[in-house]
């Protein structure tokens, strides 16, 4: 179980935090570009034991995208490829490798109206399973000293994720 392993501690003075990255962005043909890119991200307050996810929820202290102590991403872009220069395509990765856990997508927004574009996406989790992009718990139900219980909780690690939305751009 999750309870009794942590306790709560606030660090105390000035850490920095660093963001590197990379990019670059070339002709792929006599009027389209491409471009890609990698950065990495290094959080000196980020844990390095995706166990204490739960108890960062139960306490209000979890913070998506701040968990881990080091990120990888890498990317790539086609804006308006070819003849389709109403559509966009983007594949993105990211890892907490800290906890070994990441996540892979593709990104399609096509433009229908001057104003209005249609946006779909895919995403793959895979890593370790309890980690920040394939959390899952399966905590047992907890019954404390003072009488009271908490119940079992179950939620399983996600291992594909769909979306679409719709962007008005005024």
């Amino acid at each position: 179980g999750y309870f009794g392993e942590w306790e709560q501690y606030r660090t105390e003075g000035v850490r920095a935090a660093a963001t590197g990255g990379l990019t670059y962005t070339f002709a792929y043909s006599d009027n389209d570009t491409a471009t890609i890119g990698a950065e990495y991200h290094y959080n000196p307050y980020g844990y390095d034991d995706a166990r204490v996810y739960p108890w960062l929820i139960l306490n209000g202290d979890f913070q998506a995208f701040y968990l881990g102590q080091h990120y990888g991403a890498a990317y790539a872009l086609l804006a308006g490829p070819g003849s389709w220069d109403d559509t966009s395509f983007a594949a993105s990765t990211l890892v907490n490798v800290s906890d070994g856990s990441g996540l892979t997508r593709l990104d399609i927004s096509q433009r229908v109206l001057t104003y209005l574009s249609v946006e779909l996406f895919g995403q793959v989790h895979y890593g370790t399973r309890g980690g920040e992009f394939r959390f899952e718990v399966d905590q047992p139900a907890t019954a404390f000293p003072t009488g009271e219980v908490l119940p079992a909780i179950n939620v399983p690690a996600p291992v594909f994720s769909i979306g679409a939305s719709v962007r008005l751009t005024l």
